[in-house]
């Protein structure tokens, strides 16, 4: 699953054409997240977008360093104290 989801994708598919599906999907999913606590008043009014693309940012970070990992529970554990 790593090597598919963060190695292979963005080398077959090329980094554009990984971003774009990456922009429809996975960053879409979590703007329509944000948008419905904005609504809802869970979170103050702000652009959707970049909140969006930080969020999505730090989670592929999270998962390339769960991923590289020699202990991947002791990373994640980790991971969450910190």
């Amino acid at each position: 699953m790593r090597r598919i989801a963060l190695l292979d994708a963005p080398a077959v598919l090329g980094w554009r054409r990984w971003r774009e599906i990456g922009l429809r999907h996975t960053i879409g999913l979590v703007e329509n997240a944000l948008a419905g606590a904005i609504a809802a008043g869970r979170i103050r009014a702000q652009p959707v977008r970049p909140l969006a693309l930080i969020i999505v940012g730090a989670l592929d970070e999270a998962a390339q360093l769960l991923a590289e990992a020699d202990d991947q529970n002791a990373a994640a554990i980790r991971s969450a104290i910190e």
